[in-house]
């Protein structure tokens, strides 16, 4: 049997980094209004990619807490490291059966703004936070099924020595509080960040949120930079 080679698919990822705030609306049938907000990272070095991993895990819980025990506004609340291609970041989604999509939008960036007036108080978490991070990326495998897995997602990106969780394990012990902090203050303010909107508006009216509208996928597609 002969087997040939092809070329490699490109899945380009659109570049927002240098956008205003974008955003969508997504046509639902359902009732409720939802939000998700996307951040794009600045670039896909090994140090941001470690980087978007602990800030999604350190604003996890306390996004949770906020805004789905404390607040209410949603049965359906959580944020999640989102890689596209391999390019980070992260997402923090709400469904409210009580608030427009308007007031999800500002109490996600709110959550956003306090935690960088309130970051030393997550300080003593700091360790275990890294400790746990590792743990996950030097897990054994415990089947055949999953070192095949494993190692055939390796092949695909591009991780030719099967090294990528011994290196992002090193990069992860060596970043500290500090890094993560400024982080996460870059991302607040844009600095380098893209950030994206997706919205359905469920019965009440569109967002006035100072946005670049997408009305056009595929005239967004054509007219982007892409990574």
């Amino acid at each position: 049997m002969m087997f040939g080679t092809c070329d490699k698919i490109h899945r380009g990822v659109a570049d927002i980094r240098h956008n205003k705030i974008i955003s969508y609306q997504v046509e639902c049938l359902h009732k409720d209004p939802a939000v998700v907000i996307y951040f794009q990272a600045p670039d896909a070095s090994l140090k941001n990619i470690a980087l978007t991993i602990l800030a999604e895990q350190l604003l996890a819980a306390p996004f949770f807490n906020q805004l789905r025990t404390e607040q209410q506004l949603g049965y359906l609340v959580g944020s999640g490291y989102i890689p596209y291609n391999q390019h980070p970041g992260i997402g923090f989604y709400i469904q409210s059966p009580h608030h427009p999509a308007e007031y999800l939008i500002k109490a996600i960036h709110l959550f956003l703004q306090q935690i960088i007036e309130n970051i030393n108080q997550y300080r003593h978490l700091w360790d275990t936070l890294k400790k746990g991070v590792m743990k996950q990326l030097m897990e054994k495998d415990t089947n055949l099924s999953m070192k095949s897995q494993r190692l055939w997602m390796a092949i695909g990106n591009q991780d030719k020595t099967f090294t990528y969780s011994m290196q992002m394990t090193q990069t992860i012990l060596d970043i500290d509080f500090s890094e993560i902090t400024n982080y996460l203050i870059a991302l607040v303010s844009r600095q380098g960040f893209g950030e994206a909107i997706l919205y359905s508006p469920g019965q009440h009216a569109s967002i006035s949120y100072k946005t670049e509208v997408i009305t056009d996928i595929q005239s967004f597609k054509s007219s982007s930079q892409y990574l």
